[in-house]
């Protein structure tokens, strides 16, 4: 019996063809995938970081500007009855929620040294200190 030049493709061929496209198809979802988790984990972590430093700069504005009544650990209250406060994971001002998933807002007015220490920190870790020198 002689052979025949045959064409066409065989049932391995396109089973290889199927195993291999099924392969790369699942390493460019798993790659898609990775990449929009750590786009959304960097997302968050800048925005909190943005959230904490806004904050920051209004405190020490206000802290330039304007003269303290009373501190506490979490609170801080001016004259002109501007204040703010850590409760929960929200920082306050004027009694109004001003900046959310905040962990640790702590100031320490040292009255010896005229010097304000103020920490403020993300639920994600994002932290930002300072000290101040009341004049």
């Amino acid at each position: 019996m002689m052979l025949r030049n045959q064409k066409g493709i065989t049932l391995v061929e396109v089973l290889a063809v199927f195993v291999i496209s099924a392969i790369v198809t699942v390493l460019f979802i798993s790659v898609h995938f990775f990449i929009q988790k750590e786009f959304q984990h960097q997302r968050i972590d800048q925005q909190e970081l943005t959230d904490i430093s806004i904050a920051m700069k209004s405190l020490t504005k206000d802290l330039r500007m304007k003269t303290i009544n009373t501190t506490t650990q979490n609170s801080i209250i001016f004259t002109d009855s501007t204040g703010y406060r850590h409760k929960g994971e929200t920082l306050y001002k004027n009694d109004e929620p001003y900046i959310y998933e905040v962990k640790d807002f702590q100031i320490d007015f040292n009255q010896d040294r005229q010097e304000i220490a103020i920490v403020l920190e993300s639920t994600h870790g994002k932290r930002l200190e300072t000290n101040l020198t009341v004049r």
